[in-house]
């Protein structure tokens, strides 16, 4: 019967160079934070971010009775959350923003007389509380279900998505004979208690279901996916829309024939939108997309065959990694995780039981104290030492080829990069005035040995220290293999100024956003970039020319990927040092993401790289 609004709610049940040359290509590629990385074999390999995952399982056989249930990322500590009655599901989860609290969908009763109410409840199982009616369908005619509720990103309001009115039966309403369909789908956005229900969209009636929602980074938009019926324009085509949480300025954001469906989700780490597509909704096979919310970099994550996955499917926190159920053939749903890259798939559930409908949580809390003597507090003060990447050059068009630290990812005050410093002021207002940038342009590791001395002499004493380098110490002249040593050894000596000069401090060491090939990949997309990165030394991206030489790309990407591996060990002599474990070097970056320069991260992509650093830093 698809008459609930959810797209089949259950899921995957049913559903030599000179200097001049060098100096272009590093700091294209690597040098000024325009980054370069990759997911190097000689270096530990990256772990999904920590936090909670809550799923749907099933409690008997026949999928009548189902419960929620979180877990760690890595399937430890398993939790059963709801109980609920005999012949109900809980489903669709979705997080608090501070992730104290669920909410969920309970389908409740038979097909012909079923209930669809949104509920809240404790992460530990307590305080249940029903956001909707006590309503229900009967037969022919539906008084309202209430599905696929999401937490608004402060946590003051909910959208779901609202289905109602009359069944038509097949013969009816264009309507093909043998289905059905509902007469209303639409957006709606309410209190967090329930009240002041807002409902946004308005389609013809009988034209179609809505299959989830998703609130945008600010709060200010929803992106939710549709499903014609079999009687618009174009019948069952299927596609995501954008909407004002007033309601207006509506938009389609995908055209028709990329089929996207699905619960979609919208991160505020890298602001792009990911989303289902299958080749037929109620079997569900198919693949998981991403896209930005102005239409482009539309992304295949996953490469699945014959694979049934869910309707649901969320970010973590840094909007690296994705979380979603699929079935195998003869399988029953899993919930994995696979980051954004398509690769490092990983089971959260152990496929003894069926599944689905995972969301992760985005909260994150302070480390507890550790045997390293690392502070379990959120720090009363920051300070960036490092190169161009950390300073917000040029990220400020009225002020062209200037810093502008306000836009560092590391300690500015914009809020729409929202930096590390800015996410520590909301949860420790001592912090306040405390953001030290030391970081400067064109540094290379030796210039790592003064910013460190004046980082130990700051009042108050740093208690985070982030460091940024690499960069303009890539030679590419064929004599970094004599450069490592030499790297690592000035590094480590910057690393130990800042141990012994404030010895409680934690020490947080960067890698490079994204991959020298994506790096690559963004450069192609301006002309005046290309025409920067192109030459015929060993490390230049493009030939004299302009095409693609992706054999020097290949090539600077392993020297920087041993520069990786000096930093990680240089890093590992101190108890109080840790690096982000390659997170940065997952970054999906696009043109977006620079500054007209092509050389440095752009608000944007500075927001990226502080969303990022939190999430390693804090989970």
């Amino acid at each position: 019967m698809r008459n609930t609004g959810t797209q089949g709610r259950r899921s995957t049940k049913q559903r030599g160079a000179t200097a001049a040359v060098l100096a272009i290509a590093a700091s294209a590629l690597t040098a000024c934070g325009g980054g370069t990385s990759s997911s190097p074999t000689t270096t530990p390999r990256p772990q999904s971010p920590a936090g909670r995952v809550a799923f749907r399982r099933y409690l008997d056989p026949s999928e009548t009775h189902g419960a929620l249930f979180t877990s760690a990322v890595d399937g430890s500590g398993e939790k059963q959350i709801t109980d609920p009655p005999p012949s109900a599901v809980d489903d669709f989860p979705d997080w608090s923003p501070d992730g104290t609290r669920l909410l969920f969908t309970r389908y409740a009763g038979t097909e012909t007389d079923e209930s669809h109410r949104l509920y809240t409840v404790s992460s530990d199982g307590g305080g249940l509380t029903p956001l909707s009616p006590d309503v229900a369908g009967h037969g022919d005619v539906v008084e309202g279900f209430d599905d696929n509720g999401v937490f608004s990103p402060d946590g003051a309001q909910i959208a779901f998505i609202y289905a109602h009115g009359h069944v038509a039966q097949g013969g009816s309403h264009g309507i093909p004979v043998g289905s059905d369909q509902l007469e209303f789908s639409s957006v709606v956005v309410m209190d967090v208690d329930g009240s002041n229900r807002n409902e946004l969209t308005h389609d013809a009636a009988y034209s179609g279901d809505l299959g989830g929602v998703a609130w945008s980074p600010d709060g200010k938009q929803l992106v939710y996916s549709r499903w014609n019926s079999a009687a618009a324009d174009p019948p069952n085509g299927r596609a995501l829309f954008i909407i004002d949480v007033d309601g207006g300025d509506q938009r389609q954001l995908t055209p028709w024939e990329t089929g996207a469906s699905g619960a979609p989700d919208w991160s505020a780490a890298t602001d792009r939108i990911v989303f289902r597509k299958v080749a037929d909704e109620e079997a569900g096979v198919g693949n998981f997309f991403t896209i930005r919310p102005d239409g482009t970099s539309l992304t295949q994550i996953t490469d699945f065959t014959d694979t049934v996955i869910s309707h649901k499917v969320g970010f973590s926190s840094d909007g690296l990694w994705l979380v979603f159920a699929k079935t195998p053939p003869g399988g029953r749903n899993t919930v994995f995780v696979q980051n954004t890259e398509g690769s490092d798939l990983q089971p959260v559930t152990n496929g003894a039981q069926t599944d689905s409908s995972p969301d992760w949580s985005t909260s994150a809390e302070p480390s507890s104290a550790s045997a390293d003597g690392t502070s379990s507090s959120w720090p009363d003060s920051i300070v960036v030492i490092g190169h161009s990447g950390a300073t917000g050059y040029n990220s400020d068009l009225a002020k062209p080829n200037l810093d502008a630290p306000e836009n560092s990812w590391a300690t500015g005050t914009n809020p729409a990069v929202n930096s590390v410093y800015l996410r520590v002021l909301t949860m420790n207002p001592a912090v306040a005035g405390h953001n030290f940038n030391l970081a400067t342009d064109g540094a290379t590791v030796d210039g790592l040995i003064g910013q460190a001395r004046n980082a130990v002499a700051l009042v108050p004493l740093p208690e985070l220290i982030l460091v940024q380098t690499i960069d303009h110490d890539v030679k590419c002249d064929g004599t970094d293999p004599q450069n490592y040593q030499r790297f690592g050894d000035i590094l480590t000596q910057a690393l130990g100024i800042l141990a012994a000069g404030a010895p409680n401090a934690k020490v947080f060491v960067v890698t490079q956003p994204g991959t020298v090939a994506s790096n690559a990949d963004a450069a192609e997309t301006n002309p005046s970039w290309v025409r920067n990165w192109q030459g015929d030394g060993p490390c230049d991206a493009f030939d004299p020319s302009g095409q693609r030489a992706d054999d020097k790309i290949a090539r600077l990407q392993d020297i920087t990927d041993h520069y990786f591996v000096v930093q990680a060990d240089s890093c590992a002599k101190f108890p109080n040092c840790s690096d982000d474990q390659g997170a940065w070097q997952r970054i999906m970056i696009d043109a977006a993401d620079f500054t007209p320069d092509g050389n440095h991260p752009s608000i944007q992509g500075a927001a990226e790289r502080a969303a990022v650093t939190w999430t390693a830093l804090y989970g």
